[in-house]
Order: structure tokens, then C-alpha cells, then sequence
């Protein structure tokens, strides 16, 4: 479910314990103005399988999330999304074709995840590798799943648990 996929994935940013908005693999986000924005990434960013996840793996994953054939739950925040321009790996632009007031805290929604481009680009990819602090270590479908701490996780050190067991009911 849902829960599951906040495990794994991550976006480039996030909600902390008292609900602000903070960066999570962006470093920062700034405002241009009302509809431009400048995303750097965090330095060294890895999906789960250690691969890099860099600023066209942003661009690839917002704007498959905006799109509405897809039927994201991100889809209402993202749908604002005019352009994109990826500047190196680090760095891109979002441009919006109107002024959206909430959107960095669309891109803090779980369902706004960035994922490798594979997990778009075919339908039948394992939606298991993320950036998100745990990796899926065990899935005995219907009963039980098993996640493990993500070594490759930008805040690794800041993940107290190194493993997850959950009885599914």
C-alpha cells in the first residue's frame, strides 16, 4: 500500500514530524518567481539498486506523474507543469503554466516520488528500487513483507532501524 511506498520511494522533498515542508533529495529549492523554480539535487544521490539519480531522473519522474493518462494521486499538483530543463545532474528548472502557490508542497507529496527511468519507461519493471530509507528485502505476498535500511540512502545515518517486519492483514 501506501505506507509501503513511502518506505521506499522519496521525493525531493518531504514533510518532517510537525508537517513543514523540508528538502529531502533536493537540497534546495528556490523561487525564481510564481511559476519558476531551480531544483539542486543533493550531491551523490542513489536509487536503492546504486544506481545515480540525477536531474533527468527528476524531469523523467515529474512530468510522468504529470501526466494524466497515468492517474497519479500526484497528478492535481503536478498537472501545472509547463516545461522542464535539466541545466547538468544536479541541477534543473520547472516552469509552470500558472502560478501554483502550493507546488513545492505537491513535490513534498509521497506520490511524487522520484523513480529510475525504467520503472516508467516499462510497465512490467519492479517498482521495488526507490531512494526511500528502506529497501524491500521480503515479500511473502498476502502475509508478510520484510524491509531493510537502504545503505544508499542520502540520510542513512539518521535511519535507526535496519530492519522492518510487518504481518499484512
Amino acid at each position: 500500500g501506501f505506507f509501503t511506498f513511502t518506505l521506499i520511494h522519496r521525493g525531493l522533498a518531504s514533510f518532517d514530524a510537525e508537517g513543514k515542508v523540508v528538502n529531502a533529495l533536493a537540497e534546495s529549492i528556490d523561487t525564481i518567481d510564481q511559476q519558476t523554480f531551480t531544483v539542486t539535487l543533493r550531491d551523490g544521490l542513489k536509487f536503492s539498486d546504486g544506481s545515480p539519480l540525477t536531474a533527468e531522473n527528476v524531469k523523467s519522474s515529474l512530468l510522468h506523474w504529470a501526466n494524466p493518462d497515468v492517474a497519479s494521486h500526484a497528478y492535481a499538483g503536478l498537472k501545472d507543469i509547463d516545461t522542464i530543463q535539466v541545466a547538468d545532474e544536479r541541477t534543473l528548472t520547472v516552469r509552470l503554466k500558472q502560478v501554483n502557490a502550493s507546488f513545492i508542497e505537491y513535490l513534498a507529496d509521497p506520490a511524487a516520488a522520484i523513480v529510475p527511468d525504467v520503472a516508467i519507461q516499462d510497465a512490467d519493471a519492479s517498482a521495488e528500487i526507490g531512494a526511500g530509507p528502506f529497501v524491500l528485502a521480503g515479500w511473502d505476498k498476502g502475509i508478510s513483507m520484510t524491509f531493510e535500511k537502504n545503505p544508499n540512502y542520502y540520510d542513512a545515518g539518521n535511519v535507526h532501524l535496519e530492519r522492518l517486519d510487518g504481518t499484512l492483514y
